[in-house]
């Protein structure tokens, strides 16, 4: 029998980038970088060899060789489309999104036909808020590939951003239809259904179950704890460790009701824990990370290292203030990686997870009707369940406008997605009964030209004269767009999902807001915001009383000098703003969750 033989090793830079693709296959990355570093020195000129070898760098995190090494391939061979692919997907993995389109772009130019390549051009554009273009790619590559279900998902996602509300919920559901497990359209949907009007509450809960019940059939991947880890220290009344696991601790409207959670704990018993899931770092995350005992930015670890990161650090509570928005971490929840589990803020539905114990809300957000459309336990805090922190960088309170003007100017700063075809024709209805006012809305899905032309159809079919209404596009800088409710006289909330932010935004420039108060949690926010600091009566109940309110307002310059005048003392008085005292209510809810279930442990 002759003896076994010794495979030859490769020696040819064709042999090299073969073995190095076999093992880029099955992700042994490293193994395959030292191949390619071979087969470049023996083939320095081969562009191939160069992708490959940028692709392989930036799989193990080195980031600046992995470009370089994909800038050598297009300098080799510009019209070479995998390398523009390759260098598209670095920039949109680096959150580079103007560089990355330009790469897809010209794979597209290259490859017309690549429906993958339109795809990530779409994402690119989205992300640029370049919303027409994005619809653009994501119709040709679904025309090329009409099973392309992410394509069919992204597309679904502008129509929302664009105010197009029907026409994203039908996305979203024929993209379920074709696979019910999608957990990206399961997740959007929820968000979407939020939005219009009339939906059946048990539809929108069902959606949001779907959701969670999906998540909940994803195999469990955690790791082991380590050796010694002590069992948990189960005393109901010891110090207790809180996490917040967010994807918007930045500039962002949900640090203006995080700041307080930080700042105003009781130190002595609450030592708190932040992970930041999100990939923006700014001047706002480190003055978060200087009010918390602990930061921790997580972006990159994956679901079964986020949950040993918090089981290592021993969190008793942990609050997860994303919802089903951008980059959450909800599916990683499935494991239940604290004791109690709690979802705030971020979202205003329930998560659809039975893992999630509990959700804070207010009397006033969410009657006791709304309990059986939650899979978590309602805590409803005393008074408003939120506390708003305000920049102390404002602009002052600009003069009533109405005054200079001698008309009433009502506006919005609201997403435009909130404002939908019914929220129009309400506000339209208000400038028909208060003649002389004109309507001031802000948002960027105006900086589209098929947004805005949809939006001045709407004007003509409610027959106001589009001179009336100034439609303008997001103003990027926060002191600016603050200053910009020098415009406005009075605040129109849109419905059913009001404004949260930009409400309590408006209150402290001056302008009071009228709401329009409906059934569930997203329609009742600014009822609980209106109470709170103390301007009830400008809460409509029906559309009737939201015009009479916002006309009655209207016709009254002086109680609108006054309201100008005295509104940012009234909330920073108000309990909207009394950190202390929401944290004392807060943390009497954390202690009363704790000793729920150490009581249900034995």
């Amino acid at each position: 029998m002759p003896p076994p033989t010794t495979p030859t090793p490769p020696t040819t830079p064709d042999d090299l980038m073969q073995q190095a693709l076999r093992s880029m296959q099955a992700g042994r990355f490293a193994p395959a970088i030292e191949l390619l570093d071979r087969a470049v020195a023996l083939a320095p000129d081969n562009a191939d060899a160069h992708r490959m070898l940028g692709e392989c760098r930036f799989r193990v995190g080195q980031v600046a060789p992995g470009i370089e090494a994909l800038q050598a391939a297009l300098r080799l061979d510009p019209q070479n489309a995998k390398a523009w692919f390759s260098m598209g997907a670095v920039f949109a993995l680096t959150n580079r999104a103007k560089p990355a389109a330009e790469a897809f772009a010209k794979v597209v130019e290259l490859e017309p036909n690549n429906a993958v390549a339109l795809a990530c051009l779409g994402k690119s554009q989205q992300t640029l808020d370049q919303v027409d273009e994005a619809i653009e790619s994501y119709l040709r590559a679904i025309e090329l590939q009409p099973d392309h279900l992410e394509a069919r998902t992204d597309l679904a996602n502008c129509y929302l951003h664009t105010g197009q509300i029907d026409e994203a919920i039908a996305g979203f559901r024929r993209v379920i239809k074709a696979k019910p497990d999608h957990i990206a359209a399961l997740d959007c949907l929820c968000t979407a259904m939020n939005y219009p009007q009339g939906l059946d509450r048990e539809d929108v809960f069902a959606a949001h179950k779907a959701y969670g019940d999906a998540v909940m059939k994803i195999p469990a991947n955690t790791l082991p704890d380590p050796p010694g880890t002590p069992p948990p220290d189960l005393d109901p009344d010891r110090p207790l460790r809180v996490g917040y696991l967010s994807a918007d601790l930045y500039e962002h409207s949900v640090a203006y009701f995080t700041r307080a959670l930080l700042e105003h704990r009781d130190a002595a018993q609450f030592q708190t824990y932040c992970y930041h899931t999100g990939t923006t770092l700014d001047a706002v995350s480190e003055e978060l990370r200087g009010l918390t005992d602990n930061w921790r930015h997580v972006r990159a670890l994956n679901d079964a290292q986020l949950t040993a990161k918090i089981r290592a650090d021993r969190i008793d509570i942990l609050v997860e203030l994303t919802g089903h928005t951008q980059h959450s971490r909800l599916q990683m929840l499935r494991v239940k990686p604290a004791p109690v589990v709690v979802t705030y803020l971020g979202y205003p539905n329930t998560t659809g997870l039975p893992t999630i114990d509990c959700r804070l809300v207010d009397g006033l957000t969410d009657t006791p009707e709304s309990d059986k459309y939650h899979t978590e336990k309602l805590v409803r805090l005393p008074g408003c369940f939120l506390c708003y922190t305000p920049r102390t960088d404002a602009p002052p309170v600009a003069p009533s406008p109405c005054v200079a003007n001698g008309f009433v100017t009502f506006g919005s700063f609201n997403a435009t997605k909130k404002i939908t075809p019914r929220v129009f024709a309400l506000w339209c209805r208000v400038l028909r009964e208060v003649p002389t006012a004109r309507l001031v809305l802000k948002g960027a899905a105006f900086s589209s030209p098929v947004a805005l032309a949809r939006y001045e159809a709407m004007l003509a079919e409610h027959q106001i004269d589009r001179d009336r209404v100034d439609l303008l596009g997001r103003i990027a800088a926060k002191k600016d767009h603050l200053d910009a409710y020098r415009l406005l006289d009075i605040g129109l909330d849109p419905f059913p999902y009001n404004g949260t932010t930009t409400t309590c935004e408006a209150l402290w420039m001056g302008v009071p807001v009228v709401t329009l108060a409906g059934e569930n949690h997203a329609s009742r926010v600014g009822l609980s915001l209106l109470t709170a600091v103390g301007t009830p009566e400008l809460v409509g109940f029906d559309e009737d009383s939201f015009v009479r309110a916002a006309a009655g307002l209207a016709g009254d310059t002086e109680r609108l000098r006054s309201l100008r005048t005295t509104m940012r003392d009234r909330v920073a008085a108000s309990p909207l703003c009394d950190g202390p005292g929401f944290l004392q209510r807060l943390e009497a809810a954390y202690r009363a969750m704790w000793r729920d279930a150490v009581s249900a442990r034995g």
